[in-house]
């Protein structure tokens, strides 16, 4: 039986001043890992997120345009 999911979820990028750069809305049955690559500006010097963003393709993406990795690991 497959469960359904009601809700939609919220993805933000904020400055270090609390200032939202970018938004990203879906619905609550998506992994919050797909919004990811999505809420990169390229200006970013460090990206900081709990573990469900965190996967060796994000590792690697962060890696490759420079910015520091501060993602919590599983």
């Amino acid at each position: 039986k497959r469960k359904s999911t009601y809700g939609f979820k919220g993805h933000l990028n904020v400055d270090e001043d609390g200032f939202i750069k970018k938004t990203d809305f879906g619905s609550g049955n998506v992994h919050d890992s797909q919004y990811f690559e999505g809420l990169l500006t390229g200006n970013e010097e460090a990206a900081y997120a709990d573990s469900a963003y965190q996967s060796k393709a994000h590792d690697s993406l962060l890696e490759d345009q420079g910015i520091d990795n501060r993602l919590i690991k599983r």
